[in-house]
């Protein structure tokens, strides 16, 4: 039996919390900063064999994961069509059945297969008066069951879009536009039940319904570091000029190789060739990138790693002479978390073909770095920043106070919906 509910308990639903992702980092600082305001908050981590990709092979950061305030619930109550891709992935079948399989699950349950059958929780001894849904409709759906079932407000928060906006990575726009035709109403009944959404950018906003938009807030991804902690460490004149992209790539930023046709020249031209290096760092999942480097014959200067820890990544942002950024094939409304981490380490980012839409305009609005229209103008810009670099001039972009660019100042304004909700 379930206790009678605590005075202004709020939860976080999410993905398992276990591995260093980019929304672990944004719902610990959310609860971190919840904490601090003393509102009482509890992140759940949903662990499911179905979303194993979320955590690749990294190690659990036990001084965030195991505290009183986070959660691990293991799913365990399955639909017919779960069950029948859990018995696919434990025996390997071929991708297809796969994608056949989360296509009829979204047909017949209105939602992906994240979605978690609410008798998880009945363990749970606690009721939350706020749940705070971070993830995809699947988690969605969740939390708006669990919203009704405890008589709790329910705070959407939008990462990446469900039905309104660009559609998902890796996916195309007949796969978005059947999963809109099966899922849409769901989704526009959440939206009305919601008492909050947040939203991680002006553009994603826009193309949401305006009868939501009284209710919207932008949440934006923010950087994993703070300002006063490395400010100190970035190498304005590093020893090697190199090219360095973080975290992630995705085939839908690999679709054009104006970059790598635009680096063979650079480097072809180079005398001393040991000073060049090109680093992907957290991109080893991405077969075809391995293959572009292979095509160009540029392995023996690349390092292609697995993900890493936050305290690895800092040699790799705070020596770079040029922040590599991709665009996201024709989506025009994307920010990612990469952006503020670069911004904040004040290095040059090379965009090298625009997506003409937020990534652009970032750079832009910071006088970042460069934002190209393929192969000539982005090898002017090699050149003249190894130049740069040969003449030991600063490479530093010169910005005053970026510290609002943090999650722990970005995290305020959920304190304050969630305060609001509270009043």
């Amino acid at each position: 039996m379930i206790s009678k509910k605590n005075e202004q308990l709020n939860w976080i639903l999410t993905y398992d919390l276990r591995g260093s992702q980019t929304y672990t980092f944004r719902y610990f600082s959310f609860l971190s900063k919840l904490l601090e305001k003393n509102n009482n908050t509890t992140a759940i981590g949903l662990i499911s064999p179905l979303n194993t990709s979320h955590t690749e092979e990294l190690s659990v950061n036990s001084c965030l994961v195991y505290t009183p305030h986070l959660l691990d619930l293991i799913i365990i109550d399955y639909n017919i069509i779960q069950k029948i891709l859990l018995f696919i992935d434990k025996h390997h079948y071929p991708k297809w059945i796969m994608r056949f399989f989360l296509a009829i699950h979204v047909m017949i349950y209105k939602v992906d297969a994240l979605f978690v059958n609410p008798s998880n929780f009945k363990n749970i001894k606690t009721e939350p008066s706020i749940i705070i849904s971070g993830g995809s409709g699947g988690i969605i759906k969740t939390s708006y069951l669990l919203s009704k079932k405890f008589n709790a407000k329910l705070v959407l928060d939008y990462r990446d879009p469900w039905n309104f906006g660009y559609h998902l990575l890796e996916t195309n726009h007949l796969i978005h536009s059947l999963k809109k035709r099966f899922t849409l109403k769901t989704e526009l009944k959440i939206l009305e039940y919601a008492h909050h959404i947040t939203i991680v950018s002006e553009s994603l906003k826009n193309c949401f319904p305006k009868k939501y938009h009284h209710k919207i807030t932008i949440i934006e991804n923010g950087s994993n570091f703070e300002q006063e902690d490395i400010i100190p460490l970035i190498n304005a004149k590093p020893a090697k000029f190199s090219i360095n992209f973080l975290g992630t790539i995705y085939n839908d930023q690999l679709f054009e190789e104006d970059f790598f046709k635009a680096f063979v020249g650079f480097y072809n031209s180079i005398q001393n060739k040991e000073l060049i290096s090109l680093n992907f760092i957290g991109s080893a999942q991405n077969e075809n990138l391995k293959m572009l480097v292979k095509k160009y014959q540029l392995e023996s200067i690349t390092n292609i790693t697995k993900r890493v820890e936050k305290e690895a990544l800092i040699p790799y942002l705070t020596d770079a002479s040029i922040f590599l950024q991709l665009r996201f094939k024709d989506r025009s409304q994307i920010v990612t978390s990469k952006i503020t981490d670069y911004l904040m380490f004040r290095k040059p980012i090379l965009l090298p073909v625009s997506d003409k839409g937020d990534i652009a305009e970032t750079i832009k609005n910071y006088q970042a770095g460069y934002v190209c229209n393929g192969f000539e103008d982005t090898i002017a810009v090699l050149q003249k920043e190894y130049q740069k670099f040969l003449n030991k001039e600063s490479i530093m972009i010169h910005q005053k106070d970026l510290s609002h660019l943090s999650r722990t100042e970005i995290s305020k304004k959920l304190v304050k919906v969630i305060e609001d909700l509270q009043a």
